[in-house]
């Protein structure tokens, strides 16, 4: 649910308390559920299987707040395009405001070669190059306003998810 730069804010809070082994592989591994948008006749079945710990979060709090706030919710459009919008501009405004962007970019784009059993290393880099170049090529403004989701709420997600994923990746390491 959440787009690629809010799961890798996540990654990088995550990344500040937990050692990382191989930073690479972890952030691209961050974005890589969702190369499985790459695959044809992908179904919500399908997504449901690469999609973990920050969808799940996202979807119950962020998505269903979203959800209550909309003024017709039988009106699937217009539901879809304002979601769209909002994740869409808050995206672009952590690309364009978060100082480790440059530097996380770079490693992603060294970051090749990675799959797993349910994503192909072919799936896996597309989605990275798309990422990458989504940011370049598009016309979004990151001081724009959006209307049912906002950036404060964003930030306070990334903060809280990264805290629940640390205490998780800690519990694993001892």
């Amino acid at each position: 649910m959440p787009l690629p730069m809010i799961h890798l804010a996540v990654a990088r809070e995550v990344q500040k308390n937990v050692k990382i082994w191989n930073l690479q592989a972890f952030l691209v591994g961050n974005i890589a559920p969702d190369a499985i948008h790459m695959r044809e006749n992908t179904t919500l079945k399908d997504k449901s299987v690469t999609h973990l710990i920050t969808d799940y979060i996202w979807f119950h709090t962020i998505f269903r707040r979203f959800e209550k706030s909309m003024p017709d919710r039988d009106d699937e459009d217009f539901i879809r395009a304002a979601y769209y919008y909002d994740t869409d501009h808050l995206d672009t405004k952590l690309y364009y405001w978060s100082d480790w962007t440059p530097s996380v970019m770079q490693i992603l784009s060294r970051g090749r070669g990675f799959s797993n059993r349910f994503l192909s290393e072919a799936e896996i880099d597309e989605w990275t190059e798309r990422t990458l170049k989504w940011f370049s090529d598009n016309d979004r403004n990151p001081d724009d306003e959006t209307k049912y989701i906002f950036y404060e709420d964003v930030q306070s997600f990334i903060q809280s998810t990264s805290e629940f994923v640390t205490n998780v990746l800690a519990d694993w390491q001892t």
